[in-house]
């Protein structure tokens, strides 16, 4: 049985703590011997691990100190894996990864390549060009960055992210009671996640809609200028900000629309989240990953990016007809079972496994 140790920074928690321990959980159902190392401990991902029935081993400390050297140093030589699959990646985590070395290590890049300067990212650069057999990237977007940045260092597999399916029967989206239309994101409010550009695109909708009801979920550096902004745009008695929210599949449930709106998103779990729960979307188009999931008009509307008042317009159509609605969540929930469901990620990532150990002479 192949044993996978999955190594992950905790904090902050986000897309890739879940996409990573979901994977991970498939993996076990699928005949792997999988453990789960978190630096530095969450307690999100840990409820998410014990809820998933993963393994976890915890390097708790918050910087790096003799006693979390020791204690990393300890789980790679007591769990001795096949394979160390890594999503992000610390500098003194990945030093410790090259000098106890004794199996293949996969980068999952959940993100583009760092645009780090200064010594600590010229240093991880280096660590990780000899650290890393190959790189997983979760988008077609993100693996082309890579392998201009790698130029044939190692080899990039494209596996798109996937999301765990519910279990039993298919079941039609559940009408919302009536009221007010309510539009929402969850996101970390941090730069780069379009969280003022979903503002602007609600200032929009409020003017053909002014009854119209907005939820911005989740926390971060971001979130007390995210308010301001909707105090500016007049739009504070329209915002609920609920922050963190631990049932993220109710909170999608409760929105009628789902409006996507990051300038440069790698991949879009935001986008296949409410499509698995038959929430429509309306989403910008960038050029970057999460292009990838969406087909305008067939699984969700889109606007060019930067462009909010037609991207306003086109998630008012999904309000008022109840056709297109219902095409685009169908279709939507096809493709997530189809492309992006957490079985079909394992499965693809396995063949990257079976390819990497063949390639490599194992010590």
């Amino acid at each position: 049985m192949m044993k996978v140790l999955h190594i992950i920074p905790g904090i902050p928690y986000g897309g890739m703590q879940k996409i990573a321990a979901e994977l991970a959980a498939e993996q076990r159902a699928r005949g792997l011997d999988v453990k789960f190392l978190m630096v530095y401990d969450s307690a999100p991902l840990a409820a998410l691990l014990n809820q998933l029935e993963v393994p976890v081993l915890t390097v708790a400390d918050t910087r790096p100190s003799l006693c979390s050297v020791l204690q990393f140093k300890r789980h790679l030589r007591e769990v001795s894996p096949d394979l160390v699959h890594l999503h992000g990646g610390l500098l003194w985590t990945n030093l410790l990864g090259l000098v106890f070395k004794k199996c293949p290590w996969i980068f999952h890049a959940h993100n583009y390549p760092s645009a780090k300067s200064g010594w600590r990212g010229r240093l991880l650069k280096a660590v990780n060009n000899r650290l890393i057999d190959a790189v997983i990237g979760v988008s077609r977007s993100v693996s082309s960055e890579y392998e201009r940045e790698l130029k044939g260092r190692c080899p990039v597999f494209t596996v798109h992210n996937g999301i765990r399916l519910p279990s039993g029967s298919e079941t039609s989206r559940k009408a919302r009671p009536s009221g007010p239309s309510r539009f929402g994101m969850a996101t970390r409010f941090a730069p780069d996640k379009g969280v003022f550009e979903f503002i602007d695109v609600a200032v929009e909708i409020v003017r053909s809609l002014p009854a119209a009801e907005f939820v911005l979920a989740g926390d971060g550096p971001l979130l007390q200028a995210a308010k301001e902004r909707a105090r500016q745009g007049g739009l504070e008695k329209h915002f609920a900000f609920p922050g963190f929210v631990s049932d993220i599949d109710q909170f999608w449930r409760s929105l009628d629309v789902a409006i996507f709106t990051s300038p440069k998103e790698p991949f879009g779990l935001r986008l296949i989240e409410p499509m698995l729960h038959r929430v429509p979307v309306a989403a910008y188009l960038t050029g970057a990953g999460s292009d990838e999931i969406i087909e305008d008009g067939n699984n969700a509307v889109s606007a060019p990016w930067g462009n909010p008042a037609r991207l306003a317009e086109q998630a008012l159509r999904l309000v008022t007809d109840s056709n297109l609605l219902q095409t685009l969540t169908i279709q939507a929930y096809h493709d997530i079972k189809t492309d992006f469901s957490n079985v079909s990620m394992a499965k693809r990532i396995k063949v990257v496994y079976a390819k990497i150990l063949k390639n490599r002479e194992m010590p």
